[in-house]
């Protein structure tokens, strides 16, 4: 009886691997190394595939900013179960998963916006309280006197690093008919009273010095008027953000687990 070797083939699978020009020797050398059969190397993509692909790549990475802006709230770190295979999402068709994540995202994103909005609100009241107080103890006039700008004079406060008043003071003076100067921490406030006709010089010199124009709200408020309401404000919107910010969390953390499940998805996408 002849003896017959029966040989089994292993399971074959074709895959496509896309190189840069510089790399494709390279990459050609280590699939064969690797073991792989009949490599065959493919042809220059033509301009509608390019565009297809990079308006794909495009979408998937503005899906996982959405994504990674929503977790924001959420501690870098914690660990996060999958209960479902990444599989399952990433072979469903891509329009779909663009669809479900934007619809799970937008409510999550409009919240974020407001929370943003209100942090920026606190920001600048607390910066516009920082620089008017030190003038309100030396004088309480009203906002609209702090800027203004008539036929004749204008009025504005400008906020200079202390070294760059001591070196802008000497080009400035000779142009102020009246001034209140006065320093905080590392700062000066600066209210400048000057004629309109060297508004331009001022504000040019004070900006390529270094310094800033602040932004005065016009409000028919004493200082003192305008420094207690601003707190009122600030005292408020620190609260809501608070309560936005659980919120936020809480939203999040339902959807912790599907985020997740997307954002693995979309990596490999």
């Amino acid at each position: 009886m002849m003896p017959l070797v029966v040989n089994t083939p292993d399971p074959m699978v074709k895959v496509r691997v896309m190189a840069t020009k510089d790399y494709s020797n390279k990459a050609l050398k280590t699939l064969h190394r690797a073991g792989v059969l009949h490599v065959e190397e493919s042809k220059e993509l033509k301009p509608i595939d390019r565009e297809a692909i990079e308006q794909e790549r495009r979408e998937v990475s503005e899906l996982l900013t959405d994504i990674d802006e929503v977790l924001a709230y959420i501690p870098k770190g914690e660990r996060v179960p999958l209960g479902e295979d990444i599989e399952v999402i990433y072979t469903r068709p891509f329009d779909e998963v663009d669809s479900e994540v934007r619809l799970l995202c937008t409510k999550l994103s409009n919240m974020h916006q407001r929370a943003a909005k209100l942090s920026e609100e606190v920001k600048e009241l607390t910066e516009l309280n920082k620089y008017l107080e030190p003038i309100r103890q030396q004088i309480d006039i009203r906002l609209r006197d702090l800027n203004f700008s008539g036929s004749y004079l204008f009025s504005r406060v400008f906020v200079f690093p202390n070294e760059v008043y001591e070196t802008l003071h000497d080009k400035l003076k000779n142009y102020l008919f009246g001034s209140i100067a006065t320093t905080i921490e590392n700062e000066t406030i600066l209210h400048a009273i000057a004629k309109v006709e060297d508004q331009g010089i001022i504000e040019s010199t004070v900006k390529d010095g270094g310094g800033k124009i602040l932004e005065i709200p016009d409000e028919d408020l004493t200082l003192r008027e305008f420094i207690g309401v601003a707190e009122d404000k600030i005292h408020n919107f620190d609260e809501e953000l608070t309560r936005l910010r659980e919120e936020i969390e809480s939203k999040t953390r339902e959807n912790l687990e599907r985020l997740a499940l997307f954002r693995e998805a979309l990596s490999a996408e």
